[in-house]
Order: C-alpha cells, then structure tokens, then sequence
C-alpha cells in the first residue's frame, strides 16, 4: 500500500515545483522545488489552498498598512509571506532557528520578490549568546531548542528585547510557535510586554514540560502583565471562533491563543 502511495504521489506531484496562494487579490507563491517543500504544501495544503485560515483572519485584522510583524518560529515562511504580499509599508520579520529552514524561507522571499521580509536565523528564548540544538537535518516544525542528539549546531540564542533594541524596532503583532518554548520567549521580552501589542501565541501543553512549566503558568505570566486572553476555536479551519479565557483555564491540546494588552 506504501508504495502505491509513493507512485501516486510522485504522479501528481513531482514536477509542481511552485505552490500559489491567492489572497487579497494578490497571489503568494512558494518554491516546491525540493521534497521537503513539495511534502508540505502538496497535499496537506493542496486541499484547502491556505494553511490555518482562521488564523490567518485573525492576525490579518490586527495588521494595518504599515504594521511591524514579528514571525517567531517561521518555518518556510509561510506567514511571513502571506502577511507581507501586498503591502510593501509592512516590516516583516521572519525568525527560524533551523538552517535549513532559512534556505526555503528565502527562496520564498526571493519566488516573490519581496522587499519588506527580513529573515533571522536564531533561537528566540530569554537569553542572548550562543546554544546548541540537535542538528534537524530537513526543515523541522516540530524542533526544540532542549532537545539533541550527538548532532549538533551552534546557533544564536536572542531575545525579543534585545533585537527590538538593537535594531530600533517596536513590533506590533507577534505570531509565536515554538514548540515548547513559548514561556522562555515571553520572558525575553518583557520591556515590549510593558508597552504592550498583540500576541497570537500556540500553545504546546505537553511540550511545556521539556522546559520544567506548564500552560497554567504561561496564561498566568501573560496575566500579570494585564493582558487579555482569547482562544481560537479550529484556527486551521475557516470557521473558527473566538473565546474568552481567565489564566485558569486548562489547555489539554495545541491550542492558538489571542493576548491583548487590555488597554487595546
């Protein structure tokens, strides 16, 4: 039966080396080129032509003209590059700390053309300096900057703040997914968390644990910054919906979480 699948696949998908994407009457393209890309896109995207959707709605009503955008944990890029298509004022920033992620992100960025995505190859966690992750070998989702094996690679550790300061920046609309490492990013920007802007955090429960927290004291730190808290229901469906959460609630799954200063 695998290899019947295998034949089909190679069939229908072998030769697209370029996936499109309309939105807002603009079309995204990204590079298939290589087995990774195609895997990804062909047919797990295929079917519905934009990835978590509802997300993308969501994030996409928060975005104006010229917002600053902060892609933690980009992957290929995805987001980086539907949220820049069409408006060259916005200042996207796309950070992956797998290398070979990079390499697609900007063959992505380059299938486009665009001008107003930067990309950034490092870990985002609480500390600035040097780590050591497990080498992935293809562009991994799922990587974490804890877990390793006898491969390893040396790459920049950041922190939200630090970057901020460096580079002059005051981001106005995070997406952070990072397998686990959602509390360590949060504590590196605790300076931006003060002045306030929108997080569109996915929460990983059982992932949490590799890094000795846990989803309850994620929504409580949040909560001690005087943030709001919104679930997306299904934000990789086109119907999803919002609701609202207090710093109690339980997460048992991936969930993608709305906070909002309350000022907002």
């Amino acid at each position: 039966m695998k290899f019947f699948k295998k034949i089909i696949w190679q069939l229908l998908y072998k030769n697209k080396n370029e996936f499109t994407v309309s939105v807002r009457d603009n079309t995204v393209y990204f590079d298939t080129s290589n087995k990774y890309s195609k895997k990804w896109f062909f047919p797990r995207v295929g079917k519905v032509r934009i990835h978590e959707p509802g997300l993308l709605r969501e994030i996409e009503q928060y975005m104006q003209q010229d917002s600053v955008f902060f892609d933690v944990g980009s992957h290929l890029g995805y987001f980086s590059c539907m949220l820049a298509v069409g408006y060259p004022e916005r200042r996207v920033y796309s950070f992956e700390m797998n290398p070979y992620s990079i390499v697609q992100i900007k063959n992505n960025i380059e299938e486009n053309k665009f001008k107003n995505v930067h990309v950034i190859n490092a870990a985002i966690s609480d500390k600035d300096g040097l780590i050591s992750i497990q080498d992935p070998e293809i562009p991994n989702p799922g990587g974490q900057i804890r877990k390793g094996n006898n491969k390893k690679l040396e790459i920049p550790s950041l922190t939200i703040d630090r970057y901020c300061i460096d580079n002059n920046l005051k981001p106005d609309i995070l997406k952070i997914d990072v397998e686990g490492a959602e509390l360590q990013v949060l504590k590196g920007m605790t300076k931006l968390l003060n002045r306030g802007c929108i997080l569109f955090i996915e929460v990983h429960p059982v992932k949490l644990f590799d890094f000795n927290t846990n989803a309850s004291e994620l929504l409580c730190y949040l909560n001690n910054f005087d943030y709001s808290l919104d679930l997306i229901i299904d934000h990789r469906q086109r119907g999803s919906e919002i609701k609202r959460i207090s710093p109690s609630y339980r997460l048992e799954s991936n969930t993608m979480i709305i906070a909002k200063p309350n000022a907002t």
